[in-house]
């Protein structure tokens, strides 16, 4: 597709995607960010031990019942 585009165009889509790629990164850094303070919120009140907790019995009784279909 590119081989059709002009030096211009080619300058365009090069742009596009790096900004996109700037974004996208800035979005993973923020997510990864949100995830630590929420881990660490969650951990220092104990809730993090009842997440762990709860999330095993789910995934328990996912096995449970894919073992009894």
């Amino acid at each position: 597709m590119l081989g059709t585009l002009g030096a211009f165009e080619r300058a365009i889509a090069f742009l596009v995607t790096a900004i996109r790629a700037i974004a996208l990164s800035f979005v993973a850094a923020i997510t990864l960010q949100l995830f630590h303070i929420i881990t660490d919120i969650a951990y220092n009140c104990k809730l993090f031990r009842i997440f762990l907790d709860v999330f095993s019995i789910l995934a328990n009784l996912r096995a449970y019942y894919r073992m009894r279909k």
